[in-house]
């Protein structure tokens, strides 16, 4: 058996993250093949949104899942109490939910030359001034100089969204350090990282994709991932009722609902990102 660095042999934690994003559209293919094509609903949802709130979810009901004892006597529960429910089903919703997320990004979204503009506009009204407030930040120590310095490199259409994006996060990550220390507000950051996020969806370094000529496979698989969760979601949502009663919909939200915390990242793999401080 190969050892790392440190002579030991490797954990069965790095193993696993080892694997490859794309391991989880392979693992739920042929279940999402199965499906009926009447039962099938088109995704229109906000699918980051979704991919946080059946994560929250989960966790709430079964546990992170970093504790195997925690996750096997909580699922013996809730099997005990609700045995017409299928907790196996329940456990697979965030494996096709990181599914549905890396499919929906393969799909080319159909927008006119008009509608990225205007989402351009919006991100460069934003983008300036709060990078630039970044900058005064890093030169005061607040924020590294390294990571601020990475974010206004580079030029073009691609460049600008992705540095909307790196910038919430940035201020996000820093919250303790810049809250009181800038003028803008968390609806400033939500709609750079909104906008960003559109953009970002829509466009490569080259260029904006281009708009498919007829229904590609993968938006037939990203409506069965989100079908999937669709049917199987309320099943979760009852065992939360079952446990938390009246705060089941903090614990257990509904797909689209924007609960605390629950905002869209820009990366199907990480969790979404934190609302970042107002500056008053």
């Amino acid at each position: 058996m190969a050892k790392s660095k440190s002579g030991s042999a490797p954990s069965k934690k790095s193993k696993a993250s080892a694997k490859l994003p794309l391991d989880f559209v392979e693992k739920y293919r042929v279940l999402a093949a199965k499906l009926p094509a009447d039962r099938v609903q088109v995704c229109r949802a906000d699918v980051r949104i979704a991919a946080y709130n059946i994560k929250l979810g989960v966790e709430s009901v079964f546990g992170s899942g970093e504790d195997k004892q925690e996750r096997e006597a909580k699922t013996k529960s809730i099997e005990e109490q609700l045995p017409k429910l299928s907790s196996k089903k329940a456990l697979e919703l965030p494996g096709i939910a990181r599914a549905l997320v890396l499919t929906a990004q393969k799909v080319t979204p159909v927008v006119s030359t008009g509608e990225i503009e205007a989402k351009l506009a919006v991100v460069a009204g934003l983008r300036e001034p709060i990078l630039s407030a970044a900058e005064l930040l890093a030169g005061k120590g607040y924020l590294p100089t390294s990571d601020v310095a990475k974010i206004r490199a580079g030029t073009g259409k691609f460049d600008q969204a992705s540095d909307g994006v790196a910038l919430v996060l940035l201020f996000a990550k820093y919250a303790a350090e810049v809250t009181g220390k800038h003028p803008f507000t968390a609806e400033d950051f939500t709609t750079l990282r909104e906008a960003s996020e559109w953009l970002m969806d829509r466009l490569t370094p080259a260029g904006a994709k281009k708009a498919p000529a007829a229904r590609r496979d993968e938006e037939d698989l990203r409506d069965r991932f989100w079908t999937l969760l669709v049917e199987r979601h309320p099943d979760l949502r009852v065992m939360g009722y079952v446990l938390f009663q009246e705060d089941f919909d903090t614990k257990v939200p509904r797909l689209q609902s924007r609960v605390a915390g629950a905002r869209a990242g820009g990366e199907g793999e990480s969790g979404p990102a934190a609302a970042p401080p107002t500056g008053g």
